[in-house]
């Protein structure tokens, strides 16, 4: 009788370690093949995407909505296409590894996107601040003219902000026709005037004067210069060689880990991206980087240098905004969004854009641009492009 208990309690234990065995596997995405009667390593892929509850379609089979998981897959390189009805698609080969999590982070762009107007009295010369929240520019309104401000940075309910007047143009001040520099904190500009210079304070909209205006510009550039060496001070000395020899003018990503910058062939423009410290990079796709690579270095965009293009970063620091036009001084340009690795371009704005001004919310919802709708007239405004 106690060998018999002895043998049911040694066939209980077997069995719960082969249960155990068996959830332990299933949880890190391995599958049973009870044809073969082996277990096989599966992978799972977390997609996301702006907007959320678009399709994921996995070589062209239907899975389930964006914002979830999809596991059991098997690993090697599969066709992702991620479709919602009235955004342009997004298609890529993402590669699935076994007993890992890819994840994919999606930003789809509108087939015809909202245009609503952010200022009417006119925006002349605007000027966007270090911080990339802050658009200062120039309107005239019942025959007065003044500095006007207009913040781009997300707010409840996805509204936007009104501009608000800073400073009104007097007969012995003129401070609409002065020389503009925002400071580096995005909390003053200095404006310099034929007989005297500014700070103008934009919280408190104060005026002060300034005395010694090389003074101060020094201390401006020397607090960027700590800044970009801060940023520097911890990397490899092969990343930091790497981006002391990038041609001017180069600009950080919004989260600091990549650089853009361009290049100059015979017949080419070229853009290209440097990633800083990379690891496995989330966004538009994961790929396993060897531990010894500080940085990376690829072509992002070209386009023929007879045509006017420009790329801005977007405020995810995975996508960047392309403005192209046929010439520099043609005022007819198209929007594209496209992702850091050069895939997934999709267009979604063609029509008049003035000075090649164009600069995305700091929220990514909108994209803003400096326009007229009125051929005959010389006033332009800004206007949000709606991407969400």
């Amino acid at each position: 009788m106690e060998e018999k208990q002895k043998l049911i309690s040694l066939i209980l234990f077997v069995g719960l370690a082969a249960c155990f065995v068996i959830i332990y596997y299933l949880a890190r995405g391995y599958q049973i093949d009870f044809r073969n009667r082996q277990i096989k390593g599966t992978g799972i892929l977390a997609a996301t995407s702006s907007p959320q509850g678009a399709m994921v379609y996995i070589d062209g089979e239907p899975f389930s909505a964006t914002n979830t998981s999809i596991g059991s897959l098997k690993p090697g390189n599969h066709k992702v296409s991620i479709q919602k009805q009235g955004y342009n698609a997004w298609e890529k080969e993402i590669k699935i590894q076994k007993e890992l999590v890819t994840e994919i982070e999606v930003v789809l762009t509108p087939l015809f996107p909202e245009l609503k107007p952010l200022t009417f009295t006119g925006a002349q010369s605007p000027l966007l601040s270090p911080d990339k929240q802050k658009i200062l520019f120039t309107a005239s309104a019942d025959k007065e003219t003044s500095l006007w401000l207009l913040e781009i940075t997300e707010r409840p309910f996805n509204l936007s902000s009104r501009p608000r007047q800073l400073v009104a143009d007097t007969k012995s001040r003129k401070c609409s026709q002065a020389k503009k520099q925002w400071s580096p904190d995005s909390q003053s500009v200095l404006l310099e005037l034929d007989k005297e210079t500014l700070l103008l304070e934009v919280n408190n909209k104060s005026l002060t004067s300034v005395s010694n205006i090389q003074q101060l510009k020094s201390n401006w550039e020397l607090e960027q210069q700590i800044e970009l060496e801060k940023r520097l001070q911890d990397l490899p000395t092969d990343a930091t060689e790497k981006i002391n020899k990038i041609p001017s003018p180069a600009t950080w990503s919004p989260d600091y880990e990549a650089i853009l910058y361009q290049e100059t062939t015979e017949d080419q423009n070229v853009f290209k991206v440097i990633t800083l410290q990379p690891k496995l990079i989330t966004g538009p796709s994961v790929t396993a980087l060897p531990a010894t690579e500080s940085f990376t270095e690829q072509v992002i965009y070209s386009a023929p240098k007879d045509k006017y293009t420009n790329l801005v970063w977007y405020p995810d620091s995975q996508h960047l905004v392309i403005l192209e036009k046929d010439k520099l001084e043609s005022n007819q340009g198209k929007l594209s969004l496209i992702e850091i690795d050069g895939k997934n371009k999709s267009e979604f704005f063609s029509g008049i854009i003035r000075n090649n001004w164009v600069y995305p919310f700091s929220n990514g919802t909108k994209i803003a641009i400096l326009t007229s709708f009125n051929p005959e007239s010389e006033v332009l405004n800004l206007y949000s492009i709606s991407l969400r």
